[in-house]
């Protein structure tokens, strides 16, 4: 006699819910982790036009772009020297910026993603602020996980046991 007796449409729901959740917190991951200097790309460029919008998903950004390639300013929030629309609003077309990249794979793509960025007239992005960031937000994604991850076998434990005891009591 076998005590825990789940249907099936329960069983897939269950599976699919837990690997909803490992995707959302690999790519998490891959979003939060800190970039090596070795993988990053030295350019100065000449701001050839510049757009504060928002790409398919996520958060506004400021845009600029340099011989058909565009660039992405990170927005750091709090721990940054500007926000994201107050660098479009600093930034000036036929400004020259010595850059520091990385190419990131989106879902639409990749991207050149600045992290060290530099004018005549001041730093507009440090490469030590954004990995402080990154780091934090490494381990934001890690303690995240684990809740979510606490929650939902909570509940898969609790469905389980009443399960069990339904089963117990309808027997008799």
């Amino acid at each position: 006699m076998r005590i825990f007796k789940v249907d099936k449409k329960t069983v897939w729901c269950i599976v699919l819910t837990q690997i909803v959740i490992l995707l959302l917190f690999l790519w998490g991951i891959y979003e939060s982790k800190p970039v090596k200097m070795e993988d990053c790309t030295s350019e100065k460029i000449v701001v050839e036009d510049k757009e504060y919008a928002r790409k398919l998903f996520g958060e506004y950004n400021c845009y600029v772009s340099y011989l058909k390639s565009d660039y992405v300013f990170p927005n750091l929030g709090v721990l940054g020297d500007y926000t994201s629309k107050e660098l479009y609003e600093i930034i000036q077309i036929g400004e020259t910026m010595e850059i520091l990249y990385t190419k990131r794979l989106r879902i639409w793509g990749c991207q050149n993603l600045i992290l060290d960025a530099e004018s005549e007239t001041g730093e507009y992005l440090d490469f030590d602020l954004y990995n402080q960031q990154k780091g934090k937000a490494f381990t934001a994604m890690i303690v995240i996980f684990s809740i979510v991850e606490l929650i939902f076998l909570s509940v898969v434990a609790c469905i389980l046991v009443l399960n069990t005891r339904k089963r117990i009591f309808t027997k008799k």
